[in-house]
């Protein structure tokens, strides 16, 4: 009688929107960061490849939040109009302000404000949880992790990263987020 094994075959779904780099030149941090999923939106299954993380309290790396303003969102209104998919929930600030709640439809995350902006957000803005003066970036993640909010994860941040490209990354960054990646050496890349 032939003996027929289990395996265990674990897959990353496909329709996850993972990071492109030139993986050959890429350098990734040894032993990796366990992660905070503390931030993270209870129905979040899985962290795709190319997610910026940040250092946070206790040594664990934090992701950091962003996403799209699709219109704009004018001084007075509770209102933001965000693309589909961001992280943010519940509880979470936009522009100072603390979200209410959230409607999210697979085009658009509609979020509502507990007050009112006291300044406008432009369309096409990305808006992130990011704070230059103090965050301290740590890299990409470098591969799509499936999440486990009972378990601990662990995370590999990215050292080195070259050429990204900009377009496949699962979460928008800005400027701040561009620069401190430069700043910090995991920044011998071009963002394409």
């Amino acid at each position: 009688m032939a003996y027929k094994g289990m395996y265990l075959k674990k897959t990353v779904p496909t329709d996850i929107k993972e990071a492109l780099w030139w993986e050959e030149e890429c350098v990734r941090r040894q032993g990796g960061y366990d992660l905070d999923q503390s931030n993270l939106p209870s129905a979040l299954k899985w962290l795709p490849k190319g997610t910026v993380v940040k250092l946070g309290t206790g040594g664990k790396a934090v992701v950091i939040k962003s996403a799209k303003v699709t219109e704009k969102a004018t001084t007075g209104t509770k209102t933001v109009k965000l693309a589909a998919g961001s992280l943010y929930k519940e509880g979470d600030t936009i522009g100072g302000k603390k979200i209410a709640s959230i409607a999210k439809t697979k085009t658009l995350d509609t979020v509502t404000l507990s007050t009112a902006l006291d300044s406008d957000i432009e369309a096409n803005t990305v808006i992130t949880d990011y704070n230059k003066a103090t965050d301290i970036l740590l890299g990409f993640t470098y591969a799509t992790k499936e999440l486990d909010p009972e378990a601990s994860q662990m995370v590999e941040p990215t050292v080195q990263v070259m050429e990204v490209e900009e377009s496949s990354l699962p979460y928008p960054i800005n400027e701040d987020i561009k620069l401190g990646l430069n700043a910090t050496g995991i920044a011998l890349f071009k963002i394409q």
